[in-house]
């Protein structure tokens, strides 16, 4: 979720402890990589085209839809065929 999301890009602030000693800094090691999800069919690209009006409708705002020769360029090692 995007709230999920946000929390973990803020945790170290969100859940730093301040000490006048020192600071206790959170380190939860997220890293955004995203997911992937590809279809070889023309059910599963509707599929896949109707999930993404549907997240777009819901506020998200980092999902892209590729078509094959976009993934081709961003994934070059990916068979698109």
């Amino acid at each position: 979720s995007l709230y999920g999301r946000d929390f973990l890009r803020d945790a170290a602030r969100l859940l730093s402890v301040h000490h006048p000693d020192h600071d206790d800094v959170v380190d939860v090691q997220f890293r955004e990589h995203g997911y992937l999800f590809l279809s070889s069919s023309l059910e599963g690209k509707r599929q896949l085209e109707q999930n993404h009006r549907l997240q777009k409708s819901l506020g998200c705002r980092d999902h892209v839809l590729l078509t094959p020769l976009q993934l081709k360029e961003r994934f070059p090692w990916l068979n698109v065929e």
